[in-house]
């Protein structure tokens, strides 16, 4: 992806066309996900598509003379957190450990990601509101030390999804999509649980070093 900023690019992906509903209108889109910490969408080809005209002062979408109202919306509180490290820790070589970790600010059920930096490999994981611990894994002939206070992660809040049925529909605008997976919100995955057992786990030759 690339941003309005010609030297900065996103790192995201495309899913598997889905069904879009916007008023009367109706197409299969595939949708791409960015790691974006605000809420928005980017549906300019979607638009374009529908031959939409936004109108800010109404704060409408207009679609073949059908006005689909807009809902805006700002959040209280924040929706990502940095994870980061309670104590230095030390990972020996073709080894894993588990660590305990903080949150910059409190957050509901999330899905935690390593940052790009990071000396060590972890895997993403999904937590509750319970402590935090994570597993990091050194497939390296060498000891890698992470020292107290540095951010090994970001963390990215859930959003309440309702149940019910293959779609949703969202309350603005009549906009339909569906479910891409149903989420447990478990408070930790099976590979963190067993990190041993993820693919190349202990092995240098099968995992490359961030």
């Amino acid at each position: 992806m690339q941003p309005a900023d010609m030297n900065s690019v996103l790192k995201g992906f495309v899913t598997q066309p889905i069904h879009v509903q916007l008023g009367k209108q109706s197409s299969m889109e595939g949708v791409c996900v960015a790691p974006i910490s605000n809420e928005m969408l980017l549906g300019h080809d979607l638009l374009r598509h529908f031959k939409a005209l936004i109108d800010l002062r109404s704060n409408c979408i207009w679609i073949n003379d059908e006005s689909i109202p807009l809902n805006t919306t700002f959040r209280d509180k924040p929706v990502v957190a940095k994870v980061i490290m309670s104590k230095r820790t030390e990972v020996p070589q073709n080894s894993v450990v588990r660590v305990p970790c903080k949150l910059e600010e409190m957050l509901g059920a999330y899905n935690m990601e390593p940052v790009n930096n990071l000396q060590v490999l972890m895997p993403v994981i999904r937590v509750t509101k319970e402590d935090l611990v994570v597993c990091l894994e050194n497939p390296s002939d060498q000891f890698k030390t992470i020292t107290k206070m540095v951010v090994v992660g970001n963390a990215y809040e859930f959003e309440d999804v309702p149940e019910g049925g293959d779609q949703q529909v969202m309350s603005a605008g009549g906009i339909k999509k569906n479910n891409v997976a149903d989420v447990h919100h478990s408070s930790i995955t099976e590979h963190h649980r067993n990190p041993l057992s993820m693919p190349g786990a202990g092995s240098a030759s099968q995992t490359r070093e961030p």
